[in-house]
């Protein structure tokens, strides 16, 4: 931009600025809350978002081929621009993208989408895990850690290698220790790997020790039981006695003289 240019725009920029003062300051306008709340960065509790699974190992076609599963416990969506996901080392370091629908699950593939390849991965990454441990932080946009795995940094507490290949599972909803993880069972498992292989893992389905809860039952009517039938009430009726009919008296008698 020509100098002659930039000093016209800078000086229309100042006065601007100089403009919506004073008309703020006459007028006593102020931003509204809802405003200043959408220009605050937004803030989330704790495990808002979970690491539910590490397939750290890679799968039994490739080592190379390892997934990671994140999951929304919450009734909420999430909007994961500027999340971040990141190892210690910072290999992997993912920046997060797209929507995590409340309830719902998303799937990491590293380098393709063969990795799992019957099911469509919500983001391809790239960066190995070390098989021998490493501390992996999922962090929300503000920079505060939301989950971990294996944030003691010691070898991954569960899953494992050749040949099996089992993923690490989250076990239930609770803070990232090593009590938290358990290796798949290799009985409930989903996904096939890029060999059709069955995956030891469960991507993009409830961990196979952690089951989904299944929704109570309406606590009007238990499970099983037929609704109540509602039952007629027996009012007693009064009984209504008709009145005796009358009797004809003869209340005065007049005789008749002779003389009419």
């Amino acid at each position: 931009m020509p100098s002659r240019n930039r000093a016209f725009f800078q000086g229309g920029c100042i006065a601007f600025v100089l403009i919506a003062w004073l008309v703020s300051t006459l007028t006593g306008w102020q931003t509204s809350p809802r405003v200043l709340a959408a220009l605050r960065p937004q803030t989330y509790a704790p495990l808002s978002v979970i690491i539910s699974e590490v397939a750290w190992a890679g799968t039994a076609a490739s080592a190379n081929d390892e997934w990671i599963e994140l999951y929304n416990p919450g009734p909420l969506d999430i909007d994961l621009t500027a999340w971040q996901l990141v190892a210690d080392d910072s290999t992997p370091d993912i920046a997060l993208q797209g929507i995590l629908r409340a309830g719902e699950f998303y799937l990491l593939e590293r380098t393709d989408n063969d990795t799992v390849s019957d099911i469509e991965a919500d983001q391809i990454y790239s960066g190995a895990l070390r098989n021998d441990g490493e501390k992996l932080f999922l962090k929300a946009p503000d920079g505060s850690v939301i989950d971990s795995a294996n944030a003691n940094g010691g070898p991954w507490p569960a899953g494992s290698a050749a040949p099996d290949y089992f993923s690490m599972e989250r076990r239930d909803l609770i803070p990232d220790s090593d009590s938290a993880w358990v290796s798949n069972n290799g009985t409930l498992h989903n996904g096939r790997d890029a060999y059709d292989n069955p995956i030891n893992g469960t991507p993009r389905q409830f961990n196979s020790a952690w089951p989904p809860t299944p929704r109570p039952a309406d606590a009007s009517i238990p499970t099983g039981a037929s609704p109540p039938t509602e039952t007629a009430t027996h009012t007693r009726t009064p009984t209504v006695t008709p009145p005796a009919p009358a009797r004809l008296v003869i209340s005065e008698f007049r005789a008749r003289g002779p003389n009419g």
